[in-house]
């Protein structure tokens, strides 16, 4: 077995659009699992969140902004031009 560098591995990652949405993806569901999100995707640069609790709904509601800059800061990217919140 052998090991790949972690720089190189970002780098295969960034080359494969497909690949580094997922990811993307998989880690903002991982910070937002705690508050009540049912589901959420990464598509086009829109995040779609699920929820079924109005409440969530409402407070992600009026935080989209103040969400997307903290996503696209951490990423060191604009990943979310738009945040998209339904209910189920």
């Amino acid at each position: 077995m052998s090991w790949i560098n972690l720089n190189n591995l970002l780098s295969k990652l960034n080359s494969r659009p497909e690949i580094k949405n997922n990811f993307q993806a998989q880690i903002i569901k991982k910070t937002l699992s705690g508050f009540g999100v049912e589901d959420l995707s990464l598509q086009q640069k829109k995040l779609f969140i699920k929820t079924r609790n109005p409440v969530v709904a409402q407070e992600l509601s009026f935080k989209k902004e103040e969400i997307k800059k903290e996503i696209n800061k951490r990423f060191n990217e604009e990943v979310i031009k738009e945040i998209i919140i339904k209910r189920v």
